[in-house]
């Protein structure tokens, strides 16, 4: 009698899967990639690789994995600046809902700082020299169309700074650890950031925290303020969040893998532990849940880039 092969497909995953970060090295979406794929992994039962695809704030690296097989092979870590503010700001290759979502698993609480070498002990000093001196203060971002390029002038325009878009310049660097490297350097007088690549610097002296985004004061901070006891509620729209995504159409068992392996997550106390250490929020959506959340986001920032005229042509 002869064998009889099978015609069933290998159950994925069968080789390791690369994991892209949007960003370069030093910054929340990179550290959080790795995070993730060092306790995903375990749960998928094959090595996730991280593969850094910056540039064009996020949208080199979504558009890469934006093109890829939908086979699962090859996924991204998706931020509110590659699925939220870039679509929202400028013309990208992509729509934002124009992927696979496979869940939502953060949310990272924003902080402005300056360095302490610089003379503002407050975000009141801050609005107070760009009224002063319109154009002389500059901020940094991790790139144009990101959400710390929206949070720099939305300071200004909600203080009642004229022409808000123009009275502080606008640096944008290739990642978010440039951007920190270069306000450590006193090259850019402000910045709004995740807490994540900032917690280090602030608790050393180096950065002077200035107010964050969140509702209520964060533990690992609890001396700043917050953008609603500051008199800035609507400036709590800048809150960071990432979301696992593949390509458009990908595979049903890879997406189901994947959304069996975030919400396993959910009860991996290491991954908790790693993620709170970043000053991040461990949340973690279904699919479906994910999708109306990555939604909403767009829909937020889309009217706040029309409020503000910072849509690029």
């Amino acid at each position: 009698m002869g064998i009889v092969v099978g015609s069933a497909a290998a159950e994925y995953p069968e080789k390791p899967v690369t994991l892209v970060a949007a960003f370069g090295p030093g910054g929340t979406s990179d550290v959080t990639t790795r995070v993730l794929a060092i306790n995903a992994a375990p749960h998928l039962g094959q090595p996730v690789v991280v593969v850094n695809k910056a540039g064009a704030g996020g949208v080199v690296g979504a558009n890469f994995v934006h093109s890829a097989a939908p086979d699962g092979y090859t996924i991204l870590l998706g931020r509110v600046a590659t699925h939220a503010v870039a679509p929202a700001v400028k013309n990208v290759p992509y729509k934002f809902d124009d992927f696979t979502f496979l869940g939502l698993i953060e949310k990272n609480p924003f902080v402005c700082v300056t360095s302490t070498d610089k003379p503002y002990k407050s975000l009141a000093d801050v609005i107070a020299a760009a009224k002063a001196s319109p154009g002389k203060l500059s901020f940094g971002s991790p790139g144009v169309g990101t959400l710390p390029h929206l949070m720099g002038v939305m300071i200004l325009d909600e203080a009642g700074v004229s022409d808000a878009g123009k009275a502080a310049v606008h640096v944008p660097f290739k990642g978010e650890g440039k951007a920190v490297l270069a306000i450590l350097a006193g090259k850019i007088d402000y910045m709004c950031a995740n807490l994540a690549p900032t917690i280090g610097h602030i608790q050393a002296g180096r950065l002077r925290p200035l107010m964050t985004t969140m509702p209520e004061r964060l533990s690992a901070i609890p001396d700043v303020p917050t953008s609603r006891e500051l008199g800035y509620p609507k400036l709590e729209v800048a809150v960071g969040w990432s979301a696992i995504v593949g390509p458009p159409k990908m595979e049903e068992g890879a997406t189901k893998k994947w959304a069996e392996v975030l919400q396993k997550l959910k009860d991996d106390k290491s991954w908790i532990s790693m993620t709170k250490k970043l000053g991040s929020i461990p949340v973690v959506l279904s699919p479906e849940e994910t999708k109306e959340f990555v939604t909403e986001s767009y829909k937020t920032m889309d009217a706040l880039v029309t409020k503000l005229d910072l849509r690029i042509k």
